[in-house]
């Protein structure tokens, strides 16, 4: 007679290799930074696809790295004011490819432990464009 009760420690294994996977291929691009030093800790096919960076470059990067110089300042500002375990909506930021190019992107981020360190998910969205203005309407003036 077999013993069907499944193996916890398999169970959890094969639970963290499913988040794994999940953030690995998520569409959205995704990293996670140390609270303390910024530097990635990991980061997903959709990031490295974004920014063009390889897995083994954004690995040996801070995420100040992703920024152009004149956003460090406004990073590390907006850095030491986030609330601790809690989802931010840090809004929009300029963030720099490989290729040198800068983007606008929406950013999210929440507080995680990640390989016994604290740190930040980092989720980053195309910004939606401006709908553009229609010629058959009139543009109105903006109201005070």
């Amino acid at each position: 007679m077999s013993d069907s009760t499944p193996d916890p420690q398999q169970a959890l294994c094969g639970t963290k290799g499913q988040y794994r996977r999940l953030f690995e291929n998520a569409p959205t691009p995704m990293w996670v930074f140390d609270n303390e030093t910024l530097r990635i800790l990991v980061v997903n096919k959709a990031a490295i696809r974004l920014y063009g960076y390889s897995r083994e470059e954004f690995l040996a990067m801070s995420a100040k790295d992703l920024r152009p110089s004149y956003e460090v300042r406004r990073f590390m500002r907006h850095l030491s004011q986030m609330r601790p375990w809690h989802t931010s909506n840090a809004g929009i930021w300029k963030h720099r490819r490989k290729d040198g190019t800068v983007v606008d992107r929406e950013i999210t981020a929440t507080r995680v432990m990640f390989r016994g360190k604290e740190g930040w998910l980092v989720s980053s969205r195309e910004v939606d464009p401006a709908p553009p203005h229609t010629s058959s309407e009139p543009k109105r003036p903006p109201r005070p």
